[in-house]
């Protein structure tokens, strides 16, 4: 039997204790975004955002993870067939 479990919500999302980077995944199929969260374990958690754009989801993640102390390195990338990426890093770490 699957279960599925409703994503954490972006403004609900936290890692006191990860000090590692993240790589953060958006999609968009149809109307629908979805957001990954991939940890440098390779382990990862879904994420729900509020926005309704791929654009507007980019702002609100990023806002939720410059609040947790990350800082982005670079620019978002990759938006091919309504998929892209960023990577973010704690603040202070190498």
């Amino acid at each position: 039997m699957t279960t599925h479990t409703k994503p954490t919500a972006a403004k609900d999302a936290k890692w006191p204790l990860y000090t590692g980077p993240v790589e953060v995944w958006l999609t968009q199929k149809n109307m629908e975004i979805r957001c990954l969260v991939v940890f440098e374990d390779e382990s990862t958690e879904r994420i729900g955002v509020d926005s309704l754009s791929l654009r507007g989801a980019q702002r609100e993640i990023t806002r939720c993870l410059i609040d947790q102390g990350y800082q982005p390195v670079g620019r978002w990338g990759g938006d091919v067939d309504g998929e892209t990426f960023r990577i973010f890093k704690r603040k202070g770490t190498q």
